[in-house]
Order: structure tokens, then C-alpha cells, then sequence
């Protein structure tokens, strides 16, 4: 996808809300540790593969909201039926796999 794809700029920015109400509304906190170790926007050379254990969907949204570059990510196929959710993923030509299919 294209690094100035306005759709994904729009759900960053959606995303950023959504986890600052999080916070009002509900009391949510988080803390982030490692950060210092991701390059910078400004270092384009440096790709990153961002790994994490999924153990909610949080860290789904917080990524795009707290992260400066644009991301790619490899989902279940099964996800892009999901109303507005899936329809941004699918416009935005992100990776996904058929589990049914083993």
C-alpha cells in the first residue's frame, strides 16, 4: 500500500481517538516499553518487523495510533467481513491468509 494512503492516515487518526476514550471513558491505561529501539520516521532505510504477543485487540489499534510509520499487517482472511473494520483492511491491499485452508 501506498505510504500516503489516506484511508490509513484516517483509521490512525481514528484509532488515536478511540484509545484516548478508551482511557477517559473506561480508565484503560497503558505503558509502553522499547520504543527507543524502533527507528525513527526520519531514518527511512531502516524496515521493521514488528512481532508481538497478541493477547488483545489493543495493541491492533495502538500500534497504527502510537507508531509514526505507516504498517502492514498479515490477518486472518476471516476479518475482512467484518463492516467498516474488514472494508478499510481489504481497500488498504494489507496481507491476509485463509486459515480454512491447511
Amino acid at each position: 500500500f501506498r505510504r500516503g494512503d489516506p484511508i490509513y492516515w484516517a483509521c490512525a487518526n481514528w484509532l488515536k481517538i478511540a484509545i484516548w476514550s478508551a482511557r477517559w471513558i473506561c480508565g484503560v491505561r497503558w505503558r509502553i516499553q522499547g520504543m527507543d529501539n524502533l527507528p525513527t520516521a526520519a531514518d527511512r532505510r531502516a524496515g521493521v518487523i514488528l512481532l508481538s504477543k497478541h493477547q488483545s485487540t489493543w495493541e491492533t489499534f495502538a500500534y497504527p495510533a502510537l507508531l509514526s510509520h505507516p504498517l502492514a499487517y498479515v490477518f486472518k482472511r476471516e476479518l475482512l467481513y467484518v463492516p467498516f473494520f474488514g472494508w478499510a483492511m481489504a481497500r488498504m491491499d494489507m496481507t491476509h491468509v485463509d486459515r480454512g485452508r491447511r
